[in-house]
C-alpha cells in the first residue's frame, strides 16, 4: 500500500476506533476494504476523473470477549490480504 506520492506504509486497520465501533454498535458490519487506483481516479492534473476498483472483503465483527487487539489484527489482516489480491 502507499500514498499519492508513492511511499509505501503497512496496512491500517482503522485504529482503535474500529473497536469502539464495533462495541458501541455491535450490528454493525465492518468491511475491509482496498481503495485501488485512487490517483488515476483523483489525478493532480486537470486530465478529468477515471476509473478506480474497491475489491471488499467478508466483514469482520467483534467476537465475544475478544480483544481491541485481536479485532484490530484480524482486521488489518483481512486488508492486507486485500491488497496481497489486488497486487497479484
Amino acid at each position: 500500500m502507499g500514498d499519492r506520492r508513492g511511499r509505501e506504509h503497512p496496512a491500517r486497520a482503522g485504529g482503535s476506533g474500529l473497536y469502539h465501533l464495533a462495541v458501541a454498535v455491535p450490528e454493525a458490519e465492518l468491511i475491509p476494504v482496498r481503495l485501488v487506483n485512487l490517483n488515476r481516479v483523483l489525478p493532480k492534473d486537470d486530465s478529468g476523473a477515471r476509473i478506480a476498483r474497491l475489491p471488499f472483503k467478508q466483514p469482520v465483527a467483534l467476537q465475544e470477549g475478544e480483544s481491541r487487539a485481536s479485532l484490530l489484527e484480524r482486521a488489518r489482516a483481512a486488508v492486507v490480504a486485500l491488497d496481497r489480491a489486488v497486487l497479484s
